[in-house]
């Protein structure tokens, strides 16, 4: 298990670190921005991935180990549910950022063999 922990946080830093280069460009190219209210919540933000029904056990893990690894990391709620056609949806929620970072995890763990 510390293995695989150790290649979801590397996925984890490697997504974070994608989505915050991204920020950092969109937020230097808006350079008289207002600020914003402080009272006003995150955005919210929801992405559904399907995966192949065969990659759910990776996707969470042993006793769940992993998507909550993905969850605790991320702070973006992280559901998934199995269909009858051999797929499952994954349904990701949150703040905006919380959201990119954790889909491209669960997208990573759905298309690789690392874990």
């Amino acid at each position: 298990m510390a293995k695989a922990q150790a290649s979801i946080r590397e996925m984890l830093g490697d997504a974070a670190l994608a989505t915050s280069s991204n920020s950092s460009a969109a937020s230097a190219a808006s350079t008289t921005a207002a600020p914003a209210p402080s009272v006003r919540a995150p955005p919210e933000a929801e992405e559904v991935v399907t995966v192949p029904a065969s990659r759910v056990g990776k996707l969470l893990g042993p006793r769940g180990a992993v998507i909550q690894l993905i969850r605790d990391d991320t702070r973006a709620a992280v559901d998934v549910d199995k269909a009858a056609d051999g797929t499952a949806t994954v349904t990701i929620t949150g703040a905006s950022e919380a959201v990119l970072v954790a889909k491209r995890v669960v997208t990573r763990i759905a298309e690789s063999d690392l874990l």
